[in-house]
C-alpha cells in the first residue's frame, strides 16, 4: 500500500479520534451545567448576591433611562412576550414600580424579545417602568445575569453589587418588599440605612 495512502489514513483516524473526544467534553460539559441548574433551587436561579452585577446590554425602548443612573438601587424583572406567567404578572410589576419609585428604588423591565416584541408585549397598558429590549440573537443581558427561566428578577446597588435574585414565583413584593429590610433579602431582622432612608441589605 502506498504511504500517502497510510498517512491519509492515519490522519483520518486521528480526526475522527479528536472529534469524539471534543464530543464527549462537551456531553460531560452539559451534564454539569444540568446538575447545577437542577440541584440549585428554583428560586435561587440567577447571580448570586454580593456579585458584581454586569452592564445591562439592551435597546431601551421606553421610559426615562436616567433613572436607572439617579436611582440607588434597581431591580431588573426579566421576561418573555411568550411566557404567559410573564404576561399575566405585569400589572402587578407596573403597580410594583410606582410604589418602588417612591422610596429610591427603580424598577426595569428587560424583554426577551426585539423592540416591536417588546413594545407590544406591554401595549395593553401605559407602563411608566423604563424597558428594554433584549432578545437572545442582539443582547447577552439574560445569559449575563444567569436567566434561567421567566419571571425573574435581579436586585442590584448603586455599585452594582447584586442583593438578590431568583425567580418571580410569588408577589414581588414578598421578594422584594419596600421599604427593603436586610431581614427580607438576608433572613435577618435587622435592617441598614440606606441613602434614601430607607433599609437594605448589603450582601457581599
Amino acid at each position: 500500500m502506498p504511504l500517502w495512502i497510510v498517512a491519509s489514513h492515519v490522519v483520518l483516524w486521528l480526526l475522527v479520534i479528536g472529534i469524539v473526544i471534543l464530543m464527549l467534553a462537551l456531553v460531560q460539559s452539559n451534564r454539569k451545567l444540568a446538575r447545577a441548574i437542577i440541584t440549585k433551587p428554583l428560586g435561587e436561579m440567577g447571580l448570586a448576591p454580593g456579585t458584581e452585577a454586569p452592564a445591562l446590554l439592551a435597546n431601551l425602548v421606553s421610559g426615562e433611562q436616567g433613572q436607572l443612573d439617579d436611582s440607588p438601587y434597581t431591580l431588573f424583572l426579566f421576561v418573555s412576550p411568550t411566557c404567559k406567567p410573564c404576561v399575566d404578572k405585569l400589572p402587578e410589576f407596573d403597580r410594583y414600580y410606582d410604589s418602588a419609585n417612591e422610596h429610591g428604588l427603580t424598577t426595569a423591565l428587560v424583554v426577551n424579545g426585539s423592540e416591536e416584541e417588546a413594545i407590544n408585549m406591554t401595549a395593553s397598558f401605559q407602563s411608566k417602568m423604563p424597558i428594554f429590549a433584549a432578545s437572545k440573537m442582539e443582547s447577552t443581558a439574560f445569559t449575563d445575569y444567569a436567566i434561567a427561566g421567566t419571571p425573574s428578577y435581579c436586585l442590584i446597588d448603586s455599585n452594582n453589587v447584586v442583593l438578590k435574585s431568583g425567580i418571580v414565583n410569588q408577589q414581588l413584593n414578598l421578594l422584594v418588599p419596600i421599604p427593603l429590610t436586610e431581614g427580607a433579602l438576608s433572613g435577618s431582622s435587622r435592617t441598614l440605612p440606606s441613602p434614601t432612608g430607607y433599609s437594605v441589605s448589603r450582601v457581599g
